[in-house]
């Protein structure tokens, strides 16, 4: 399988990283308190008891020929496999008359003729008690191997007080926590990396059935330029900042020709899920093409929950007045429809949820409306539902002459964005805004699609 690296988002995978963080450091915690206990309770000792021979050949004598001790040397090489045979295994267990555990290994040391015997066990006594008796029954072996050899002992059998196998508890109980701690970050990282959201710029057109429409980039904020609930984020704001209120322009611009190539005038925005910013995106395109001159009307019609008013406290707001009331009860519609001085918008909003929103949706009574609407304004701007919650959408999708999909960054799966983009088959698809778009270094004001974005207030 080829990975396509072009779709990693540091941003995005350290920010994982951190969110998980204190899985990290519960994975880290379990490994040392599981080495701990596996060291003091489960880890089993062994003990080695060795001892030392020498190999010389019958009548060698300190003035023997250099030839004479080579031979010595060449013997040993074969006598070391000799003691670690099954014969001495024999000879011991026969001797010492029970079931012998421990393991008996011989080594020559270096490229001389002696050999080091060593007998390892789980207690300190079972490896003595085994060398001790490779020590008394060696020749019972040897003897029929090596008749012209002569075997002496150099070292005896000593009796082993620590352990051979003993590990440093703190420092590899750190170790086993570290990797613990490596392990998880590491599923974290592939779990980050290989999940089917859009994470850059590139991934809407290479991943998504669209075109890339716009790019909006996470509004850097301090406690200075927060927004207080009265105050969203709109391009009119001035802590909005200069890249995000051009993302915005940038966008219009689009639609103004769409509106002369393809005479484009109703348009709609939903998303797949909530939170992704659609109200937001909603708000900001009708404010730049009202601010372009254009007659442009803000039309509400996520009536389940209703947030367009949120971007308007300072108008006069009364259920009376909400949007659905004229759907439900007819009257005179310009009653139901205020002008903005601050923005040059016009606002069909209700502030109170109604229920039946695909039946009120659907009636005669919206289709005239919208029919009539269009006539009037130059632009009409629709935030409805998204589109994977309710029908709502693709109830209004019927009506409309165009659509954009508000994708927010690494927050809905690829599979079902594409699949609800399918799920439109009248209006003309306008493509993905690439919403809340988060980097490390980034200036939105020098990328080549400028951007920023609301992530509190987003719906």
């Amino acid at each position: 399988m080829k990975i396509d690296l072009s779709r990693l988002n540091l941003y995005i995978l350290v920010r994982d990283l951190l969110q998980n963080i204190w899985v990290i450091i519960l994975a880290a915690v379990i490994g040392l308190a599981g080495s701990i206990t596996y060291y003091n309770h489960l880890y089993s000792h062994k003990y080695t008891s060795s001892m030392t021979i020498a190999l010389n050949l019958k009548g060698y004598t300190q003035n023997a020929t250099a030839t004479s001790l080579g031979r010595t040397v060449d013997l040993a090489e074969s006598l070391d496999d000799v003691f670690a045979s099954g014969a001495i295994r024999d000879v011991v267990r026969s001797d010492i008359g029970e079931d012998m555990t421990a393991s008996i290994s011989a080594q020559q040391l270096g490229a001389t003729n002696l050999i080091k015997i060593s007998a390892t066990d789980t207690t300190p006594i079972k490896a003595y008690k085994t060398l001790r008796s490779v020590y008394e029954n060696y020749p019972k072996v040897t003897d029929y191997v090596f008749t012209n050899v002569v075997i002496s002992v150099v070292e005896n059998p000593q009796m082993p007080t620590d352990p051979s196998n003993s590990v440093p508890t703190s420092v590899m109980s750190v170790l086993f926590a570290l990797i613990a701690a490596v392990v998880v970050a590491a599923a974290i990282a592939l779990t980050s990396f290989f999940r089917d959201t859009v994470k850059n710029i590139g991934d809407v057109e290479t991943e998504l059935d669209a075109r890339l429409f716009g790019a909006v980039y996470s509004v850097k904020r301090s406690k200075k330029n927060l927004p207080s609930a009265t105050n969203r984020l709109i391009i009119t704001n001035t802590f909005a900042g200069y890249a995000f209120a051009e993302s915005y322009r940038k966008m219009a611009v689009k639609i103004e020709s769409l509106s002369r190539t393809k005479s484009i005038k109703t348009f709609m925005v939903t998303s797949v899920a909530e939170n992704e910013g659609k109200t937001t995106v909603s708000v900001n395109l009708a404010v730049a093409l009202a601010q372009d001159g254009y007659k442009v009307l803000l039309m509400d019609c996520d009536l389940k929950k209703p947030a367009v008013y949120n971007f308007f406290d300072h108008i006069d707001r009364t259920p009376e007045t909400d949007f659905h009331k004229y759907l439900e009860d007819g009257g005179a519609l310009e009653n139901y429809i205020k002008f903005d001085k601050e923005t040059g918008l016009y606002l069909a909003q209700s502030v109170s949820p109604y229920s039946n929103t695909s039946e009120i949706l659907s009636s005669n009574s919206f289709s005239e409306a919208l029919s009539f609407l269009s006539t009037q304004f130059d632009f009409i701007i629709i935030d409805t539902p998204p589109c994977g919650i309710a029908v709502d959408a693709e109830v209004v999708s019927g009506m409309v002459d165009a659509y954009v999909m508000v994708t927010m960054q690494d927050y809905v799966r690829v599979s079902d964005i594409n699949d609800h983009i399918e799920n439109f088959t009248k209006p003309y698809f306008a493509g993905c805004i690439f919403n809340n778009i988060c980097g490390f270094g980034q200036d939105p004001a020098e990328q080549d699609i400028p951007d920023n974005t609301l992530k509190e207030g987003a719906r």
